[in-house]
């Protein structure tokens, strides 16, 4: 006989929980679910039902009965203020297929209470279509679209289906038309918005478009800014002009991806040019950013050029120092800072003709570079990833050769999940932080013309943020070069 398959996979369970999270699936989450179950029960619907890890697998007599209950923990995901706050971390991928099962008895599960149980390839086809289903969806074969139209038709389901169009199956199972299925009224998915090979999920899509969005925002943010800030006429009023467009930039930055606990911060820490230290002159997008800073500061070496930081002297400073010291450029990614100081340093060789027109990174490990907080503890972001914001000093007019810059500072990303970021985050940074350089710059060149213009303020009316940007020597290299003209004006008397 025909039964309605149902598949629940939770999003997030092996990623995002911690062990009391686990936990909190099998005290809080499937009791939920059983009662769910139970309330679709009354006629004895379900003939089957099970657990594989964080799944549930259920077979229902009724399909109408199937698409309720799916819709039923559909919103009790979104819904439930559950104890255990990890829990809130979690989606949920349901698959709905109608097809003939078998009863027998398995030998396994008889040393369980019962030994009934329903097998058959439907059971495979929707355990193969649960992962292309998008998060917090519900996606049915179209085998069960025609028994839950007509139930949406009767007024036995309270919900709206969707075209999805045909969706590859992992395991080369082959494809099938895939429906989605919506309460009446809620947005219904984009004809695309569905992966279309194994390589592709509907999670890495959206991070994309999320990505070219908010460079897009900060484009927008930075030409806006450099407009506006030609027709200041105080630093007063420049002055604050930056610090909202700065603050909208790093909040432009500032993404949900899934649910709300997955969030991605944005800061910015400067460089103070005599004394090496990095700090946080401009709001981050989440204070905890800035209570959670630790000291960090860079030495200078007898050349006057940075030294290099030694193990848990911040992941920062060693940003600065290798992209401004070495012939490389790249960013630094903690995967983990709860469990690791380790950095993975991800940099396109600049000295390398090839690797650099392709776009390439190469990957080495940072022992124990990251710096925990001066209090101690640990910070409430779990992933780290700090780009070096390079500011040109000088270029040519070939646009083909390479300009002089020199290191403002750092942006720093963090996320609440461990492992958050990769090439794809790394590129996309250094995009970004290339951004806020344009807008330094525009403010730069602004503040410079207003000081032209009255005939040269008093450096105290620049900006905190900005003390120190002007000065292009460090104190070492300041010593030599004041040294060097009193011997220069020795030689001309």
């Amino acid at each position: 006989m025909p039964w309605a398959i149902v598949i629940l996979d939770l999003k997030g369970y092996s990623t995002s929980l911690s062990e009391d999270g686990k936990r909190a699936v099998v005290k809080e989450f499937f009791p939920e679910v059983c009662r769910c179950l139970a309330n679709h029960d009354a006629t004895g619907q379900i003939g089957d039902v099970n657990t594989w890890g964080d799944s549930i697998v259920a077979a229902f007599r009724d399909t109408p009965v199937a698409a309720n209950f799916a819709l039923d923990v559909q919103e009790l995901i979104s819904n439930k203020v559950w104890g255990e706050k990890d829990l809130h971390k979690l989606g949920v991928r349901i698959a709905l297929h109608v097809a003939d099962l078998c009863t027998g008895v398995d030998p396994i599960r008889a040393m369980a209470k019962s030994s009934q149980h329903l097998y058959g390839g439907g059971m495979v086809l929707a355990a193969r279509l649960e992962p292309r289903v998008n998060p917090n969806s519900i996606w049915m074969t179209e085998q069960a679209r025609g028994p839950v139209q007509t139930a949406i038709d009767n007024g036995e389901v309270r919900g709206e289906l969707h075209d999805i169009g045909e969706v590859e199956l992992p395991k080369q199972a082959g494809k099938v038309r895939a429906f989605a299925l919506t309460r009446v009224g809620a947005q219904p998915p984009a004809k695309d918005d569905h992966p279309r090979s194994h390589q592709i999920t509907a999670e890495v899509t959206a991070l994309q478009c999320l990505r070219l969005r908010t460079a897009r925002a900060l484009n927008e943010y930075v030409e806006c800014f450099h407009i506006h800030s030609q027709s200041c006429r105080d630093v007063a009023e420049l002055k604050e002009s930056f610090r909202n467009y700065h603050a909208n930039i790093l909040s432009a930055m500032r993404l949900r991806i899934g649910t709300d606990s997955e969030v991605l911060d944005a800061d910015v820490l400067e460089v103070d040019r005599n004394s090496g230290e990095l700090r946080m002159n401009q709001s981050p997008t989440t204070i905890d950013n800035l209570v959670w800073l630790p000291t960090m500061k860079l030495c200078f070496a007898t050349d006057g050029r940075w030294k290099q930081p030694k193990p848990r002297e911040g992941v920062a400073p060693y940003c600065v120092w290798v992209n401004t010291n070495t012939a490389r450029r790249g960013v630094l990614i903690c995967d983990d800072v709860h469990a690791s100081g380790d950095a993975r340093f991800l940099y396109e060789d600049m000295s390398n003709k090839i690797t650099r027109l392709l776009g390439w990174y190469q990957e080495e490990v940072v022992k124990d570079i990251y710096k925990p907080a001066d209090s101690g503890g640990s910070p409430p972001y779990r992933s780290l990833l700090s780009a070096a914001v390079m500011l040109t000093t000088s270029a040519d007019r070939d646009p083909r050769k390479t300009p002089r810059s020199r290191c403002l500072g750092v942006l720093n990303l963090t996320s609440t999940t461990p492992a958050a970021f990769g090439p794809e985050d790394a590129s996309w940074a250094q995009l970004c932080a290339s951004l806020i350089a344009s807008l330094y710059q525009s403010y730069s060149a602004s503040r410079d013309r207003i000081a032209a213009s009255s005939k040269g303020k008093p450096a105290s009316t620049a900006p905190r943020i900005q003390k120190q940007y002007s000065r292009g020597r460090s104190a070492v290299a300041a010593v030599k070069s004041r040294s060097g003209r009193r011997t220069s004006r020795s030689r001309a008397d």
